[in-house]
């Protein structure tokens, strides 16, 4: 890269800088590039000047730039939060919401494929596969034993749904898990809402803004919708934003769509399934998904509860 190439590739990196505003505060993006002299340079100089729900759809660009530009001066702290953020692009591009596991070798096993197709679908199946294994299943059931953001009633469901899962039973484990899910956004609301957290109509309509460029923003919201509460989170979740933006967009973009063009997804569409749209579903990959997503909704709750306690202490 010549220097006239470089200080294009800054001028971008400050645009895309100028876009963020209170999330430039959060630590762990501040960890990323704070060893780069110039990008630390540029930071000095900004002004936080727009909506949030810019900063949000910023942030998506911001990652590519970045991930792209070789910069000697990085530290190894720097260049490891860089490559993470290229991982989770990835993880997004091949349709496997992995977005809370970073692995070394999951990274090195899907390094050779950018987007997925009918031609190597297969092939990225059978990796994420190798990976999930029982234990890390296991796992993950004895984090939701442990949650305290739910109603307990629900373990035994959601144990019941692993079991059936074990058992390649997975029109049963996508079914208990797709009806689940809104209880489980639903269990965090009232979390916020038990913490003083007031619902903040601004915040939704900024998320909504970000996570649906093309269409206008409802004159009415509802504050019962789980799609309306899964946007109000995103303006809470402060530790590892870069991780809860993919996952919320995830889960509020394709498994809580209605779209038409979703009714055979590879994706277990909750509303779809629970309507009894989509039929597809009876397969692993719909099941380990439908896993994925309870997985990601109760570390959000778990993430937001953190906070609020820290918030009470200070």
């Amino acid at each position: 890269m010549d220097s006239n190439d470089y200080e294009e590739k800054l001028r971008e990196i400050r645009a895309a800088l100028n876009r963020i505003p209170k999330y430039m505060e959060n630590p762990e993006f501040k960890k990323t590039i704070e060893n780069t002299q110039r990008v630390a340079a540029a930071l000095g100089n900004m002004v936080v000047a727009i909506s949030q729900s810019e900063a949000v759809k910023a942030f998506g660009r911001l990652a590519e730039q970045l991930s792209n530009i070789k910069l000697p001066q990085l530290s190894e702290e720097a260049k490891e939060g860089l490559e993470n953020y290229h991982y989770l692009n990835k993880l997004e591009s091949l349709q496997w919401p992995l977005y809370f596991w970073v692995s070394k070798d999951l990274m090195q096993e899907l390094a050779p494929y950018t987007s997925i197709s009918e031609e190597n679908e297969d092939e990225i199946s059978t990796i994420v596969y190798k990976f999930c294994t029982a234990e890390f299943i296991d796992g993950l059931l004895m984090d939701w034993n442990n949650s305290t953001v739910m109603d307990r009633k629900r373990i035994p469901i959601l144990q019941e749904a692993i079991s059936l899962y074990n058992s390649e039973l997975y029109y049963g484990c996508v079914s208990i898990l797709a009806c689940q899910l809104n209880g489980i956004i639903t269990d965090i609301y009232n979390m916020q809402r038990a913490y003083g957290k007031e619902f903040d109509f601004k915040d939704v309509k900024r998320a909504y803004q970000s996570f649906n460029p093309q269409k206008k923003v409802p004159t009415r919201i509802k504050k019962d919708s789980e799609r309306t509460q899964l946007l109000w989170f995103i303006s809470d979740a402060e530790e590892g934003l870069m991780y809860w933006i993919k996952s919320i967009e995830y889960i509020y973009n394709i498994i809580l769509t209605s779209e038409d063009s979703m009714n055979q997804s590879s994706h277990p569409c909750r509303n779809k399934i629970c309507h009894g749209i989509q039929l597809n579903f009876g397969t692993r990959e719909h099941a380990l998904k439908s896993i994925l997503t309870i997985d990601m909704m109760i570390r959000l709750g778990e993430n937001l509860k953190h906070i609020n306690e820290n918030n009470s202490e200070n």
